[in-house]
């Protein structure tokens, strides 16, 4: 595995200012379709002050000397920032500038940051995704409760404020997956409250860790666990699996989890404990891509990895992947009406954790199904 206690670089990506989308073909300054036009190429401004990693409290890991000191800033082009005008054309005209924007340039661009767009409460952010096209997806049998808050739009992962959510492609043990994420900041946090959502292109993955622990981990497959007690042993924090699911009927549960390409497993005390494969790599333009984080697992999340022999992942390989996560992402500062637009086959996202009296508030869809159903184990 390459050393991570060095500090790792970031390369410019196709999309940003000076960047060219194809060959001979520049990257349209602005980028204009119907109505509306989209100013390309601005940087997105870091977080004040700089979002900390080392020491940052309720944190694994954080106490590691791997750990850095803060996250990285946004680098040009990634997010690419794209800044609508001044025109006053209707919110469809913006859906259709931004559809062409989203389909020319979010594959190389992993991220795209839509700005000044006239969205002003969560309803019409609704309004807006649904007007992309996109085929548009719910969260079923999510690890996060959700909960649909308009058409198409359900509140981001609501897990408690002091707790940091790591690095990862949404839905990623799922089939299908979703391919686009959108995320709309309602409210921003305020200077030094936290609340950051960093981003991390799979390829930085691929470079620092090297095909050889790659090909390694794919070997020895991973397989990916999560118990939910009984409705009537749950603590504080535990979310029973009738609420998981909806339901207290046992039938329905399995039906549900073989649907998902899971293994239901009941225990003598009446809790239920899923398994499925997490996949290492996806095939993408008929390459392997990353597409997994094995330290979004305990202690950082109910989520039980482990080699598919059951052996649990080495101690020291957990470390360096809970401080390389921090280490190859950017954070930026949230604007109220900001829309996030992630590549999440080739992008991963967090959230970082916020004061407890914070006003953040950012919501989430999700689209454009990926990937056959999984079959049942």
């Amino acid at each position: 595995m390459a050393d991570i206690s060095t500090a790792v670089g970031f390369d410019r990506v196709a999309g940003s200012s000076n960047a060219r989308s194809g060959p001979g073909d520049p990257f349209p300054f602005p980028f204009a379709f119907g109505e509306g036009a989209f100013v390309v190429g601005e940087g997105a401004e870091p977080p004040s002050p700089p979002a900390a990693i080392r020491g940052r409290p309720r944190l694994p890991g954080s106490d590691s000397p791997l750990a850095p000191p803060a996250l990285s800033p946004a680098q040009p082009g990634f997010p690419l920032v794209a800044r609508a005008d001044a025109a006053a054309c209707s919110l469809a005209d913006w859906a259709r500038t931004a559809r062409r924007l989203l389909d020319a340039h979010l594959g190389e661009a992993r991220a795209i940051l839509l700005r000044d767009l006239p969205l002003p409460d969560v309803q019409a952010f609704s309004s807006f995704v649904s007007r992309l096209g996109y085929e548009m997806m719910r969260y079923e049998g999510s690890l996060a409760a959700r909960r649909e808050v308009a058409p198409n739009v359900m509140n981001a992962n609501e897990a408690p404020a002091h707790k940091t959510i790591p690095m990862h492609n949404e839905m990623s043990f799922e089939r299908p997956s979703p391919a686009r994420i959108f995320l709309f900041c309602d409210r921003p946090p305020g200077p030094g409250e936290g609340g950051e959502t960093p981003i991390l292109r799979n390829e930085d993955w691929e470079r620092v860790l090297g095909q050889e622990l790659i090909d390694r981990l794919e070997r020895r497959g991973l397989v990916r666990s999560i118990h939910y007690p009984d409705v009537g042993r749950t603590g504080k924090s535990r979310r029973s699996w009738q609420s998981h699911f909806g339901t207290d009927d046992r039938a329905e549960v399995e039906r549900r989890c073989r649907e998902r390409g899971l293994e239901p497993v009941w225990d003598a005390e009446g809790g239920l404990t899923t398994r499925c494969e997490q996949l290492v790599t996806i095939e993408l333009d008929g390459e392997r891509r990353w597409f997994c984080a094995p330290q979004a697992s305990r202690p950082m999340t109910p989520v039980e990895l482990t080699y598919a022999d059951g052996e649990v992942l080495e101690p020291d390989l957990m470390e360096r992947l809970r401080a390389l996560q921090w280490k190859l992402a950017v954070a930026f500062a949230w604007r109220r009406g900001d829309v996030l637009c992630l590549d999440n086959l080739r992008c991963q996202h967090g959230r970082l954790s916020f004061a407890r009296d914070s006003a953040r508030r950012v919501y989430v869809a999700i689209a454009s199904p990926w990937g056959a159903p999984r079959s049942s184990p």
